[in-house]
């Protein structure tokens, strides 16, 4: 098996078209660049607005560190070429390729301004999000503000499931502790409602069936006459 096919922790990055790693190691950035990427990468499928502060503080870090280099002509048409063609695989914005091109390019303020806007879009979508979620019950779909159709609570607690396009397929996306797993990729939105609703069937049988078996265990050990 080939190493880059497989991830510790999740699939946030093996799922990707273009992974983190294919574009840092194409253009040999350093680690400074090379974390801005990641989190720009997969903000959307893993740690949401947090994963836009840890890009923004690396920028802040590199600012710091007076970490500017003379780029060559040949370097900055390698570079805007490279994260062209990683943001199109991976259907990200034109804001989120600017700012990875500006951290490419040592341009570490304007970098830091672009994520801001990211950070202030994200935290508006956050709280309209909450809204659309109050205003339906548990159980019930409901369209997000970017037409995502999503089940279950904010993306701020534990349990929610999305669904979002993706150059063309359905992903669906389940929040995790802090972050943001794939659960499945899908052909037609239909086909990803009823993978949606069986991934959340499948957690309440395990759960119904952890509590019984948690319950019978204390029983046991404390019978009550």
């Amino acid at each position: 098996m080939n190493t880059l096919d497989t991830q510790v922790g999740g699939t946030h990055y093996t799922d990707l078209k273009s992974q983190p790693i294919d574009l840092i190691a194409a253009l040999e950035l350093d680690f400074l660049q090379g974390n801005v990427v990641k989190y720009l990468t997969r903000y959307r499928y893993k740690g949401g607005t947090l994963d836009l502060y840890k890009a923004r503080d690396y920028c802040h870090k590199a600012h710091a560190l007076i970490d500017y280099k003379a780029v060559t002509d040949d370097y900055r048409t390698r570079a805007t070429y490279a994260v062209e063609m990683h943001c199109e695989a991976n259907g990200a914005t034109e804001k989120v390729r600017e700012a990875m091109l500006m951290a490419l390019l040592y341009q570490w303020r304007e970098a830091s301004k672009i994520i801001c806007g990211l950070i202030d879009e994200s935290t508006l979508a956050n709280t309209d999000e909450e809204k659309r979620c109050s205003s339906v019950g548990p159980d019930e779909f409901y369209t997000s503000a970017n037409g995502d159709l999503v089940i279950g609570v904010p993306w701020s607690t534990e349990g929610q499931y999305r669904i979002t396009e993706d150059c063309g397929r359905y992903v669906v996306l389940h929040s995790v502790g802090s972050g943001r797993m794939l659960k499945g990729l899908y052909s037609t939105i239909d086909e990803a409602r009823e993978g949606v609703i069986a991934h959340r069937e499948a957690m309440l049988e395990d759960e119904i069936a952890r509590l019984t078996a948690e319950l019978e265990r204390s029983r046991k050990k404390h019978p009550i006459k």
